[in-house]
């Protein structure tokens, strides 16, 4: 009886066992593994965040140790592509973009149940690496500050933070020559120019030497205005240097009171956004000078109708109003009948832009309109039929996928810096629709870090037609 017993307890140990270990067991059978090396350069690149892009939205990830090696256990088993998504803080490194770009360096592995896969991933062969200084302007090392380093013609660029003697290295750049600066201080930032990178050489970059000046003056003032004329204006103020470019922009406080820092030595010209008022104030290096007190009024309306090519009522269309000096007085959309509406414009010669119209017309040029003061003021806009410029962009005799495509007027609306974009398909063509009529510039840009150098060439688009682009050869 004891023995039967005892047989019968060795039974049911056996099945419990059975029930606990089966579930695991089960699950070893339904993922596998994969282990393998990132290099960059012909070296290990470590601490680098591996993924794994499965079917539909089955995603997982492993990062690589100091030898660049990674290894990610129990991965469900089907197919997927490995790739390098992220990189460590000095440099950025992206090998895929799912859907979209070219898979120059992604893997494709099938991670089979209760196996181990092996994927090795080389991250753009052709790096390099600039080492230089930073000084303070007194000469003395720049400690912990941020250096940043562009490429000139392909994707990339890196950072890192100078050392206690001013030092710094940025490793893993993408062969290239590339611009350096020191971007966040207090002093006035520094620029310098790198010769182009050699694979798996060090290239010493100028000593960065910071300036105190000239970018050390301000211009302070006031801004009255009456409360319901706040509520619908934000009442910024816009520095222009004597070239006419924008050097300071500020918002005044509950007091209306403004401060430009950061200026340089000269005179420059203050702004009260969208109202035409202006003056030219002169400010010495380091010192502090004052711009008085500019007084906002409730001002006029300017108002209109954007109609579509064909005459109808375009609604929805984006509208912006700026006045003579380029700032804004106000944005906003038309109505169900085209119609759009903008108070507060002061007297003065004020620009209409349609920045977007619905629908397959081309926005319509800016129109300028002169406020008298206290009337108001119509400007109606009609949108052109668009046209279309078409392309293709190859490398070595084929097609190429993924290069983003940009179009920019050559002249022209300043508010339309870029009016189409585009990516390529798997034979390198592409089509940018919407555009109104005149001469543009097609800039590619291969989105791969270490890709192909940038290109361009110009093309004419006329009114409601469509228009070949010289082929783009990328290097």
């Amino acid at each position: 009886m004891i023995e039967r017993l005892t047989t019968w307890v060795a039974i049911a140990a056996v099945v419990l066992a059975g029930l606990v270990a089966g579930p695991a067991q089960a699950a070893d059978h339904e993922h596998g593994a994969v282990t393998g090396a990132i290099t960059a350069g012909g070296g290990p690149l470590p601490r680098v965040v591996v993924s794994f892009q499965g079917a539909g939205s089955v995603r997982d990830s492993s990062a690589t140790d100091s030898g660049g090696r990674y290894a990610r256990e129990r991965l469900a088993a089907g197919e997927y592509t490995a790739f390098v998504e992220a990189a460590k803080a000095d440099t950025f490194l992206t090998t895929y973009y799912p859907g979209t770009v070219r898979k120059i360096d992604a893997r494709p592995v099938q991670v089979r149940a209760g196996q181990t896969s092996s994927v090795d991933i080389a991250v753009c062969d052709e790096l390099g690496h600039i080492r230089g200084r930073v000084l303070t302007p007194a000469g003395k090392p720049a400690k912990g500050l941020v250096v940043y380093a562009q490429a000139q013609n392909r994707t990339g660029s890196g950072h890192t933070s100078t050392d206690a003697r001013g030092y710094y290295v940025i490793k893993n750049l993408p062969v290239d020559s590339y611009t350096v600066t020191v971007p966040w201080t207090s002093w006035s930032p520094q620029t310098v120019t790198t010769t182009k990178l050699r694979t798996g050489v060090t290239t010493t970059a100028r000593t960065l030497r910071l300036d105190a000046g000239p970018g050390t003056s301000t211009i302070v003032g006031t801004v009255t205005a009456a409360k319901s004329v706040r509520k619908k204006h934000a009442l910024g103020v816009t520095a222009f240097d004597s070239k006419g470019r924008i050097v300071g922009t500020d918002l005044p406080d509950a007091r209306g009171r403004f401060v430009l820092t950061g200026l340089r030595a000269g005179t420059h010209t203050i702004v009260l956004d969208g109202t035409n008022q202006s003056r030219k104030v002169k400010v010495k290096r380091a010192r502090t000078a004052s711009a008085g007190t500019f007084a906002r009024g409730a001002g006029t309306v300017i108002s209109g109708v954007v109609k579509t090519s064909r005459g109808g009522r375009a609604k929805r269309a984006e509208v912006v109003v700026t006045d003579r000096y380029g700032t804004w007085l106000g944005q906003t959309r038309t109505d169900a009948r085209g119609r759009y509406r903008l108070p507060g414009a002061i007297s003065g010669r004020y620009r209409v832009h349609v920045l977007q119209v619905r629908g397959a017309d081309a926005a319509p040029r800016p129109k300028t309109v002169t406020v008298k003061r206290g009337k108001r003021a119509t400007a109606n806009l009609r949108a052109a039929r668009a046209a279309t410029l078409s392309g293709r962009v190859v490398a070595a005799g084929k097609g190429v996928r993924g290069i983003s495509v940009q179009v920019s007027p050559v002249k022209g609306d300043p508010l339309r810096r870029f009016v189409g974009a585009a990516v390529t398909k798997a034979d390198g063509s592409y089509s940018v629709s919407g555009l109104p009529a005149g001469t543009y510039r097609i800039s590619t840009f291969d989105p791969y870090v270490g890709g192909y150098l940038n290109g361009s060439t110009t093309a004419t688009a006329r009114q409601g037609k469509g228009a070949t682009v010289r082929t783009i050869t990328l290097r």
